[in-house]
C-alpha cells in the first residue's frame, strides 16, 4: 500500500487498525526509506480517523521520520514533512515546529 492508496481509503473513512504498530514500523523504516516513511507519515497525520493519541504517544518517532525525510534533501519530502508539521500544529501538536527551517 503506498501514500496514494492511504489517502483515499481515509477519505473513505479507514484508518489502519493498529495504528501504534503502523507508526512503530514506520519509525523502523525510516532509516532505509526515509521519504516513503516521511511520505506516509504525513498522510496518516491528515487522517481523520486515525486515533490522534498515536501522535502525543509516539512524538520521539514521529521526530526521528521527520528528521531523516528532511536530511535527504528531496524538495518533494520537505514538501511532505512541513504539511505533516502544520497540520500537526493546527491540532495543537507544536512541538515539531523546531525542525521547520527558518525563511530567511
Amino acid at each position: 500500500m503506498d501514500a496514494a492508496e492511504i489517502s483515499r481509503d481515509g477519505a473513505r473513512g479507514f484508518a489502519p487498525s493498529e495504528p501504534y504498530s503502523v507508526m512503530v514500523r514506520l519509525v523502523n523504516l525510516s532509516p532505509n526509506f526515509p521519504d516513503r516513511a516521511a511520505e506516509v507519515l504525513a498522510v496518516l497525520v491528515k487522517n481523520q480517523h486515525l486515533d490522534r493519541w498515536v501522535y502525543r504517544s509516539h512524538s520521539d518517532g514521529i521526530r526521528t521520520i521527520f528528521r531523516n525525510g528532511l536530511s535527504t534533501g528531496v524538495p518533494a519530502t520537505a514538501t511532505f514533512v512541513t504539511e505533516a508539521i502544520n497540520y500537526l500544529t493546527t491540532m495543537g501538536e507544536t512541538g515539531y515546529l523546531d525542525l521547520l527551517p527558518n525563511p530567511h
